[in-house]
């Protein structure tokens, strides 16, 4: 009987063992905590993010000839019986992108002396629309002097049958005659599209049957006062000038130092003749000039 006492008191002290319940060493406990602990999680902070934008349809000065701008004097040609500068251009209009403004190929067009409606404005697609109309996938012809600083080339624009798409978006209400720069239209191109934006007025066509805001004003916040043009003739004209023939004469004598008793003798066989302008292969131009030949 004790044999078998002392083999389940011995059982026991294996079984407290392995289970730790003797004073021996012992795994630290893993036992999970009756009250639960709560995780602790870092919250990113959202992303400052900037303010919108706003985003104009068109440069805030439409047609301003900054430092950064060219503009080049031209003499005067006559295009579908209207004055036009001497420099144009010719090719199939891509696109249109807003009442005037158009693109030929890479080539940014403004049409000059007219402002039509912002896209964001009061009939603002409507005019784009009757400019595609007019031009677009069409061969035209565009006459300029100037490019602006957005680095559009500023011109009037001709279809082939003749229609000046300028005064045509003025004269059927889609467009105003840009006043703030009528001096470089001639004479009677500002009274043309002057008469022309009164009559659409007074028809209530197109942008005026509406409250209207000038383009100008509703990108600058302001209405500026027309300039006075000093002249019938536009700002860029410079008229052909004709050469002149001017007698060559021999050069005086030289006066005398007293170091010698020859006397001076122009050298024989030379002559100035007159050389007309010419356009070098690279497109510069020459102006005509005297040329000394021996």
């Amino acid at each position: 009987m004790k044999p078998f006492r002392y083999f389940l008191s011995s059982l026991a002290v294996l079984v407290m063992t392995a289970c730790g319940g003797d004073g021996g060493d012992s795994e630290p406990s893993t036992a999970i905590p009756s009250t639960p602990v709560a995780a602790t999680e870092t919250t990113p902070e959202p992303a400052v993010q900037a303010p919108p934008q706003l985003v104009l349809d068109a440069p805030s000065s439409n047609l301003d000839l900054a430092a950064n701008a060219s503009f080049a004097a031209s003499n005067t040609a006559t295009f579908c019986g209207y004055t036009v500068p001497s420099k144009f251009i010719t090719g199939v209009v891509t696109s249109v992108h807003d009442g005037d403004t158009i693109k030929i190929g890479a080539t940014n067009i403004r049409l000059d002396a007219i402002d039509a409606p912002e896209l964001a404005q009061t009939y603002g697609p409507q005019s784009r629309d009757k400019l595609k109309s007019l031009v677009e996938g069409k061969s035209v012809t565009v006459y300029y002097t100037k490019v602006d600083k957005y680095g559009r080339t500023v011109g009037s624009v001709f279809t082939s049958g003749c229609t000046f798409a300028n005064l045509e978006q003025v004269r059927s209400g889609s467009a105003w005659h840009y006043k703030q720069y009528q001096c470089e239209q001639p004479a009677s191109l500002r009274a043309e599209f002057s008469a022309a934006q009164l009559a659409a007025e007074s028809a209530d066509l197109g942008l005026w049957a509406f409250v209207a805001m000038p383009p100008w004003e509703y990108r600058n916040g302001t209405d500026p006062t027309p300039p006075i043009c000093t002249s019938d003739n536009p700002v860029w004209y410079a008229p052909a000038t004709t050469p002149t023939t001017t007698p060559v004469s021999p050069p005086a004598a030289m006066p005398s130092t007293g170091t010698s008793t020859t006397p001076y003798t122009p050298v024989a066989g030379c002559k100035k003749i007159w050389v007309n302008s010419y356009t070098r292969r690279d497109g510069t131009k020459v102006r005509g000039h005297y040329r000394t030949i021996c």
